[in-house]
């Protein structure tokens, strides 16, 4: 037994230097490793410079033609929009003149109408005075003075001469107003 105990306490000593061993971790050696290098670029020639110069200059060139063109834009821009303004504002006026004529067209068509009824009264009025004339020579005629071509004829008395006074001015307005509208 002590054979076996002997063996026992070996194997339990070598286990326990493999397990020390096992549980600390080996720090591994550190090579050195050589960083890849890159390989140098090409070096820049004067024929890479001029042509990237070139490219520059070209380019400004096409912002500059299209600035002049956006510039052009806005000065036919701009007009459009006075050119707008000026048509509305003609507009508004032939709006204003239009509104305007209405209301003088309608003004004038009352005053037409007042006109035509003026006529028509007028006219009653003379066909009036013409009947009443008519009536007066009727008068003056039995009453002893003859009317004669439109004239009355004058009494010889002086009373009598006095009252178809007004009576013949009366007659000869009417017989003139009968011609006159005639």
């Amino acid at each position: 037994m002590k054979a076996l105990l002997t063996w026992f306490t070996i194997f339990v000593l070598a286990a326990s230097g493999l397990a020390q061993t096992a549980a600390a971790p080996a720090t591994p050696k550190k090579r050195a490793h050589k960083a890849a290098v890159a390989p140098a670029p090409p070096a820049v020639t004067t024929d890479d410079l001029k042509a990237l110069r070139d490219a520059l200059a070209q380019q400004q060139a096409q912002i500059q033609d299209l600035q002049g063109k956006m510039a052009e834009r806005d000065a036919t821009l701009q007009q459009t929009q006075q050119q707008l303004q000026q048509a509305q504002s003609q507009l508004q006026d032939t709006q204003s003149k239009a509104a305007t004529a209405v209301t003088t067209a309608s003004q004038t068509s009352d005053s037409v109408s007042k006109l035509q009824s003026d006529v028509a009264d007028i006219r009653t009025n003379t066909t009036n005075a013409a009947v009443s004339t008519q009536e007066d020579q009727k008068k003056i005629s039995v009453s002893g003075f003859p009317v004669t071509s439109g004239c009355v004829a004058r009494p010889t008395t002086r009373t009598a001469q006095r009252s178809s006074a007004k009576t013949a001015i009366a007659v000869e307005f009417a017989y003139a107003s009968v011609w006159k509208v005639s």
